[in-house]
């Protein structure tokens, strides 16, 4: 959303992961931020953050510090444009409250599956590539990638 780039967060990005998230953008690494602990207040009630209730408005004074990027996924070249995502990984503990999530068709519950479990379903390629890149971090081996095809995968080399 357009006030997500303005909004003033509660810490300030890694100087790594802010990194990360400039590599070949247009946008500013803070929105990307705030747009994706955004989206996880609105779709799980998950607030990693201030949670600022104004009215009926959801707003969100982020705690970037915890965000560790794992991967980004862009659509293939020559098909039309559906998705240009970030994907991150935070420890649990960051989770400072939990509301009533708005609710949305993309999201049917809150619970905790093994990753090895999860890849055993049919998985969108950007899906599988966070997992498999969320496995890497918890083992402490995480190179940060960038899919542009799902089988054009590469390391992000900063």
């Amino acid at each position: 959303e357009r006030g997500d780039a303005q909004t003033k967060s509660a810490t300030a990005l890694s100087p790594k992961t802010r990194k990360l998230l400039a590599y070949e953008s247009r946008h500013s690494p803070e929105g990307l931020a705030q747009a994706g602990l955004r989206e996880l207040m609105e779709e799980t009630g998950l607030v990693v953050g201030q949670h600022l209730a104004q009215g009926s408005d959801m707003r969100l004074r982020g705690d970037f510090a915890c965000l560790d990027f794992l991967s980004r996924a862009i659509t293939p070249p020559r098909n039309t444009r559906r998705y240009d995502a970030r994907f991150f990984a935070l420890p649990i503990d960051a989770v400072t409250d939990r509301i009533t999530a708005v609710e949305h068709h993309e999201f049917v519950a809150l619970d905790y599956r093994p990753i090895s479990e999860l890849l055993e379903d049919k998985l969108m390629p950007p899906t599988r590539l966070a997992l498999l890149q969320l496995a890497d971090h918890l083992k402490g081996q995480l190179v940060p990638k960038m899919l542009k095809g799902p089988k054009n995968i590469f390391p992000i080399d900063l």
